[in-house]
């Protein structure tokens, strides 16, 4: 079982490499994401990869870190989705994201990539949300909660809100740093936010 290939990146195609390991060359198959991770010019690189065997033959996929390798082996582990079906996923959403939207249950992000519906997206969740908090755990990954994506949406909404009403970002800044725990908890969208912004930046 081939676990890495070290060699030199002789032909990038849109799918896959071909690598020059030692004089063989070998198609790998990888995420447009591998791609644009690629330093400019081809060059002498290390790739994981997953050694998949079917009745009519046998392919190589390539990953960039042993995270993607596994969050792939995750992925087609799922009844529905095959190699090609992982692959267009981790061309189409970031690795983390993948993980975080799993553990956190987020379909809609899931379901954006194309041919993952709203089924397969909750069959995800439903069969891998424990395995991948393990392996969250295990590569250090951020796993950012809904709640905490809403509160940096809003304030990023407000700051420009606020920009646009000829406030600076500094006294802006300022302000939202200063709310206290009432005001945090009173802020449930953009609007509310900007009506406690607009009562307390007068102070600052």
């Amino acid at each position: 079982m081939i676990y890495y290939l070290e060699g030199k990146i002789i032909e990038v195609e849109i799918d896959s490499i071909i690598m020059d390991v030692g004089g063989i060359g070998y198609e790998v198959f990888v995420s447009a994401n591998f791609i644009k991770s690629l330093p400019s010019g081809i060059d002498f690189t290390k790739v994981y990869i997953y050694h998949h065997f079917r009745e009519d033959g046998q392919a190589l996929y390539g990953f960039v870190s042993k995270k993607d390798k596994e969050i792939f082996k995750q992925l087609i582990s799922i009844s529905g989705i095959g190699p090609k079906g992982a692959m267009t996923m981790m061309s189409n959403l970031e690795t983390d994201r993948i993980i975080e939207a799993i553990v956190n249950g987020d379909a809609l992000y899931l379901s954006s990539a194309p041919g993952i519906g709203k089924k397969t997206a909750a069959r995800l969740i439903l069969e891998l949300k424990g395995k991948l908090a393990n392996v969250s755990a295990e590569f250090e990954v951020d796993i950012i909660s809904p709640k905490d994506h809403l509160i940096t949406s809003i304030k990023n909404d407000t700051v420009s809100a606020l920009m646009s009403l000829g406030y600076n970002s500094r006294e802006i800044q300022k302000t939202l740093n200063a709310f206290s725990e009432e005001d945090r908890s009173a802020i449930k969208s953009t609007e509310d936010c900007i009506k406690v912004a607009l009562q307390r930046i007068k102070n600052y």
